[in-house]
């Protein structure tokens, strides 16, 4: 059982402006408000546990903050962290400029060098720069994943349009040209009428333009909803680009079985793959009104006070219901208003 942020923290205190993570294992997050000139709660995690490794990439944060004006010189913050490093960080600041000018394939690829070479997460690196990562393939698909555990229609990506090309379609065989499309497992091959590879490209470059669109063109679909207006939009988008598609290539000289499978449309209704049917959770707000419920039942059970200590119920509601300790005690305050029971809101256990 995880133990709640606020026992964790009276026995191990963060540092200053930083408190533990209420979510997944124990780690330290910046907590920084006053001096920012947003005026929004700074919190970055710092994805450790260790006291000492969280304070130098808080120095480091905070210190690049105050050079480019984010944050107050005599901000708390800034005087606790503010104070040692200053030749160095102007060094990490001439390297932050140049982040920021990178483009974003560079940047992502120079973002973990500099995090190791300083010492410090990469999240650390991307509140620096202002800038934020290109997101991973993985992360969409779990979206979508999510939305349908929630009930939702979200088409499968399991057709060849969903899967992105590579290549520029051609390729110098024997002295002889081929132009070659991979669709479902199946290299679709045929000769083309040069055997120049510059005359070659120019040929194919309408057919590998219109196989990228087709591929923009499925993704775009995974994200819409069946039913819904932006789905219809996509699924027509898709529509013409299967269409552009097999246009390019009867022109390149390509196969007339090839040009009539590539219109097509992914398997189901209308060029829609619809996910199997899936249980439904329980939403984040049935499971909070469980946790209320349990809280109602200890104070009926219990009216004079409760039987044991705030952590201690709540723990026990993170374990039954997995909600995070702040969850819990929000949960506490609302049996407490709908039972109206004033014993339970007086600090301590209920005396034996």
């Amino acid at each position: 059982m995880r133990k709640s942020t606020t026992v964790l923290g009276k026995r191990c205190p963060p540092p200053p402006y930083m408190e533990w993570s209420r979510l997944g294992r124990p780690m330290l997050v910046s907590n920084v408000q006053r001096g920012l000139r947003t005026g929004k709660r700074l919190r970055v995690s710092f994805s450790t546990d260790d006291r000492e490794l969280a304070k130098r990439a808080m120095r480091v944060l905070i210190a690049q903050l105050v050079i480019d004006g984010r944050l107050a010189p005599g901000s708390g913050a800034a005087r606790v962290y503010g104070r040692k490093g200053r030749a160095s960080a102007a060094a990490r600041a001439k390297k932050i400029v140049q982040l920021k000018s990178l483009a974003q394939s560079e940047y992502d690829t120079e973002v973990p060098l500099t995090a190791q070479r300083w010492g410090v997460p990469k999240q650390i690196i991307h509140v620096m720069a202002a800038r934020k990562p290109t997101l991973g393939v993985s992360i969409f698909s779990n979206r979508r994943i999510r939305r349908r555990k929630r009930g939702e229609q979200i088409p499968k990506g399991t057709s060849w349009h969903y899967r992105s090309p590579h290549g520029k379609c051609f390729h110098l065989h024997r002295k002889r040209i081929n132009a070659e499309l991979r669709l479902e497992n199946t290299h679709y091959r045929w000769l083309l009428p040069t055997l120049d590879l510059a005359k070659a490209a120019e040929i194919m470059e309408p057919v590998r333009v219109r196989r990228e669109r087709v591929h923009q063109a499925a993704v775009q679909m995974l994200n819409c909803e069946v039913g819904s207006v932006e789905h219809a939009d996509a699924v027509r988008n898709l529509e013409k680009a299967c269409v552009a598609l097999a246009a390019a290539i009867i022109e390149a000289d390509g196969p007339i079985e090839l040009a009539k499978f590539v219109q097509v449309p992914p398997p189901g209704e209308r060029g829609l793959a619809l996910p199997k049917a899936v249980k439904v959770k329980a939403t984040k707000s049935a499971v909070l009104e469980k946790c209320v419920q349990r809280y109602i039942e200890h104070i009926k059970a219990n009216p004079d006070g409760p039987p044991n200590s705030r952590e201690e119920l709540a723990a026990e509601m993170m374990q039954m219901f997995h909600v995070t300790w702040h969850e819990a005690r929000l949960c506490r305050q609302k049996a407490i208003t709908r039972t109206g029971n004033a014993n339970w809101a007086k600090p301590g256990r209920r005396a034996r």
